[in-house]
């Protein structure tokens, strides 16, 4: 069951100058209520009442399971390049990390210990 949220005005008058003093709007707060569930649940109203669209919380969380995945694989490289790397992919290159098994991430790559190797002269993340 979807987790219900009250309007702007049904909260406490308490809650509401806490988050006016967080910068959440009001009107961006009632407008995500009426988002359809599908953008409702990969949102949260906080962000989208502080001014982050749609698009931008979504790109946000594409970031982040592929950066997990990405540190799941294993490369000899430090997490923070990972995560430094991944933060800067194309939104294509994102989807595709995102579907992609561990074995063809480190091919795209361009892994030595793989046996078909990316024929490319850098890692795909590092551009």
């Amino acid at each position: 069951m979807a987790r219900h949220y009250k309007k702007w005005e049904e909260h406490s008058p308490r809650w509401q100058r806490e988050q006016s003093r967080k910068g959440l709007d009001k009107k961006r707060w009632n407008a995500w209520l009426k988002l359809s569930d599908k953008t409702r649940k990969v949102t949260t109203p906080n962000a989208y009442a502080a001014g982050k669209s749609v698009a931008n919380q979504r790109l946000e969380g594409k970031i982040k399971r592929a950066t997990e995945k990405m540190l799941t694989v294993q490369f000899e490289v430090r997490p923070a390049v990972v995560r430094r790397n991944v933060a800067r992919m194309s939104e294509k290159d994102l989807d595709w990390t995102l579907k992609a098994s561990a074995k063809a991430i480190r091919m795209r790559a361009g892994d030595k210990s793989v046996k078909n190797r990316y024929n490319g002269s850098n890692p795909w993340w590092y551009r």
